[in-house]
């Protein structure tokens, strides 16, 4: 891999340019406005649109980094390679960070890494591989979604919390053919078209909107292990007559089981601590054991 630069100010984008594309930095240098309080952050948003059009003349490596979140973060990661290794040093990746690596196959993140936010890396057509560390604590939504051929993706956490949309439209999600897909103890998909739903042992979340709008069901039963049921879970399930909660259960998200007009009561375990709004709708009967 060759040298990669990190910009995390004005003087470090400026360098960056100057190295990277002569012709660039006479631009940027015209654009720059006054020095002054005032004028430091405007002008590093016009350095930080430098960085990337000396990089899509130059193709030398480049890692825009942010403190916006109070953590080491990257902003925008620029290559030209097939593989990207993420240092330990940043704790959290920004939305949209690896928009500008057209060639880019696999990403290792390193031991260090908590946090990936949304849209990532999301329609990218070309990678194929994501190793995630032990310390990865949460996947934002779409992260990774319609990248069409990513097929290998390895969790060294077994308790990433993965939103249900990080991975829609990829070939290693849409590779699970069995009715349940459950990643991390987390339902992600279900895949199958059974009126009696027994969710299996060792589920531990219930992610967004998996089982919404399915015409199918008509009972659910929860199993002992489920802690969280999450956002529209189980909404316009209109077929849907009975459920069964089971005592530990400690979270129903919003809407989650908005619009399902069947269901006409429900009997909620003591374990219950957060109820989100509309989670049943307006004229679901709720009683407790």
């Amino acid at each position: 891999m060759s040298e990669t630069y990190e910009v995390n100010n004005l003087t470090s984008a400026l360098d960056y340019i100057k190295i990277s594309s002569p012709s660039v930095f006479k631009k940027i240098q015209s654009e720059l406005i006054s020095e002054g309080e005032a004028a430091e952050a405007l002008n590093l948003i016009i350095a930080k649109k430098g960085v990337i059009a000396a990089f899509e003349q130059s193709g030398k490596e480049v890692i825009i980094t942010s403190d916006a979140y109070n953590a080491p973060a990257i902003r925008h990661y620029l290559t030209t390679s097939e593989t990207a290794h993420i240092s330990e040093k940043y704790k959290l990746i920004e939305s949209h960070c690896f928009s500008y690596c057209p060639n880019l196959k696999k990403i290792t993140f390193d031991e260090g890494i908590e946090q990936i936010n949304a849209n990532t890396l999301c329609g990218n057509t070309d990678i194929t591989e994501i190793i995630f560390p032990e310390s990865l604590q949460r996947i934002g939504d779409f992260a990774f979604a319609d990248c069409k051929n990513l097929k290998n993706v390895t969790f060294l956490n077994p308790h990433t919390n993965i939103n249900p949309t990080a991975f829609a439209g990829t070939a290693w999600l849409e590779g699970f053919a069995h009715d349940f897909v459950i990643i991390n103890d987390q339902l992600l998909k279900y895949n199958g078209n059974d009126e009696n739903i027994i969710i299996p042992e060792g589920t531990i979340h219930i992610a967004n909107g998996v089982f919404d709008g399915n015409k199918n069901i008509r009972a659910v039963n929860c199993p002992s292990t489920l802690k969280h049921i999450g956002v529209r879970a189980f909404a316009e399930c209109i077929n849907l007559q009975e459920i069964t909660f089971n005592n530990g259960l400690d979270t129903i998200s919003i809407e989650a089981f908005d619009g399902c007009s069947a269901l006409k009561k429900v009997i909620l375990p003591e374990s219950i601590r957060t109820i989100g709004i509309q989670a049943f709708g307006k004229n679901i009967i709720i009683d407790n054991k």
